[in-house]
């Protein structure tokens, strides 16, 4: 869409269109105008087309590709396009953002507003997911099988408190065992 079919937009449309008003655009032009330079080939967009291009490419995301296409020009020279409008615009003080230190003067006040979108799911659905058991959501595994299993071979012999603490500590958590291997009682609290 050339600027041609755009000139005769109402100002509501020309702002719904590009993003800003119809005097801002002008100032954008006549800026534009003064930072190109003027030898070479001439280009194939106007001046205006140019803006125009480039306020396209901003506001709606779309690749340089479909920009390209709506402009009659290829991708490149869309990338270049925007870029010399962009280096243009720069270069005057109306078109300058505010920096860091402007921004952190406490000039601005924002607000936070935070929203919760994780999934609620209601009470009694019946089309609400399946509960799922609890063997299957802590995931408890069994306890690993024995290297040998020949009961040919008699175990060595060993004292019987050693032996009567081995027994122990393989009936109990790990924690609980840790516990006992230091020395501590546990106690039940309830």
């Amino acid at each position: 869409m050339r600027f041609l079919e755009v000139s005769d937009y109402a100002e509501k449309q020309f702002y719904r269109l590009t993003g800003v008003k119809r005097s801002v655009f002008e100032q954008m032009v006549e800026v534009v105008t003064l930072g190109l330079k003027g030898f070479g080939r001439p280009r194939k967009l106007r001046v205006e087309d140019m803006v125009l291009m480039t306020l396209d490419y901003w506001r709606e995301y779309r690749t340089q590709f479909h920009v390209g296409c709506s402009f009659g020009v290829s991708e490149a020279t869309v990338c270049r396009t925007v870029r010399a409008v962009e280096a243009a615009l720069l270069q005057d003080a109306r078109f300058h953002l505010p920096g860091k230190k402007a921004l952190h003067d406490g000039g601005l006040n924002l607000e936070v507003v935070v929203v919760d979108a994780s999934e609620q799911r209601p009470a009694s659905n019946a089309l609400s997911a399946p509960k799922k058991t609890t063997a299957v959501l802590l995931r408890q595994e069994e306890m690993p099988h024995p290297e040998s299993t020949t009961r040919d071979q008699p175990e060595p012999q060993k004292d019987s408190v050693c032996a009567s603490r081995q027994r122990q500590n393989a009936r109990l958590c790990p924690l609980q065992s840790v516990a006992f291997a230091l020395g501590w009682e546990p106690r039940i609290v309830g």
